[in-house]
């Protein structure tokens, strides 16, 4: 073994011998914002639905940013000791940059392309409140916008959930495969 490892490797033998991947660090405040969501959107102010919107929005993308994490991960993991350079900056990224990226880098799931048509669905619809607010001409359509949305919304979580346990799975996979603590033990010593 090499005396001196990259940080790369390093990453990728500490991520494997210490799994967090199962840990979901934002789960209190995620299971906070969804509440209030729901909550909003038995409310029948336009207002308040709009603010629900962007709840359910940032929390979806929260969700998108942790998938695309994992699965690069994943990827490094899997390929190791092959190098590739796979890195993604959400700051400053538009849901539908994010939306590209998950596309891009985001591990296969057998209802990864039906996940795909409705998060773009919602950011079409988002778009379309947020930026055409005046241009549409009756308050019962921009109602409806909310209820397609909120229903769409409510359909995500749990596939994008699945989502996010189906790259965990590939992960404990590839953890059990090679013995990334013998590795890391190694580089530690050295």
């Amino acid at each position: 073994m090499d005396k001196y490892f990259e940080e790369y490797d390093r990453q990728i033998f500490e991520m494997m011998s210490n799994p967090t991947w199962w840990i979901d660090k934002q789960k209190k405040r995620k299971i906070e914002l969804l509440k209030s969501a729901r909550r909003i959107h038995s409310n029948s102010s336009i207002s308040a639905k709009m603010g629900g919107l962007l709840i359910w929005q940032q929390v979806l993308e929260q969700f998108l940013k942790e998938i695309i994490h994992i699965s690069i991960c994943y990827i490094k993991a899997e390929i190791w000791p092959t190098k590739i350079d796979l890195k993604v900056d959400f700051d400053r990224k538009t849901f539908g940059q994010i939306l590209n990226d998950y596309e891009n880098f985001s591990l296969d799931f057998k209802g990864k392309s039906n996940i795909l048509s409705k998060l773009k669905l919602v950011n079409k619809n988002r778009n379309e409140i947020d930026h055409k607010i005046f241009s549409i001409d009756n308050m019962l359509d921009l109602e409806d916008y909310f209820e397609t949305n909120f229903n769409t919304y409510e359909d995500l979580l749990p596939a994008l959930l699945d989502h996010y346990i189906d790259v965990c799975y590939y992960l404990e996979d590839v953890k059990k495969r090679v013995d990334w603590d013998n590795i890391l033990e190694e580089i530690n010593k050295e």
